[in-house]
């Protein structure tokens, strides 16, 4: 967003998290901002920009246009979740190991089974 400020001074407002603010001096051709000054990207792009003429007196050629591929749809049920590099699937050291834990249900006292796969029935209420 750009305000003017005076004679040859505008405010210039980034639009990014920190809202900074800048002063841009046209008749020095310098930001406060310091990350760009005319005279330097004249010096160093001197002898790489050249000016080209307007697409219509372009030289035509024989050749069609490039276009890219085709998109072509994957078969079957697409992919919910990404494929995990090789490092991500080595074991974590750690974490504890689920191997030994038998589950035990509280009413029962027995091994093995929860709520849903005991076969003693609930007491009355």
């Amino acid at each position: 967003m750009t305000r003017w400020s005076g004679e040859h001074h505008y405010e210039v407002k980034h639009i990014n998290m920190a809202r900074d603010t800048f002063v841009v001096h046209l008749s020095m051709k310098e930001c406060s901002c310091r990350k760009w000054m005319k005279e330097a990207y004249e010096i160093v792009y001197h002898p790489i920009i050249y000016l080209v003429n307007d697409q219509h007196l372009w030289t035509t050629i024989e050749y069609p246009d490039v276009l890219p591929p085709p998109i072509k749809r994957m078969l079957g049920r697409p992919k919910k979740r990404r494929n995990k590099e090789p490092r991500e699937l080595q074991r974590d050291e750690t974490k504890m190991k689920r191997t030994g834990f038998i589950t035990q249900f509280s009413r029962c006292k027995q091994h093995g089974h929860n709520k849903i796969t005991c076969k003693i029935p609930p007491p009355p209420l």
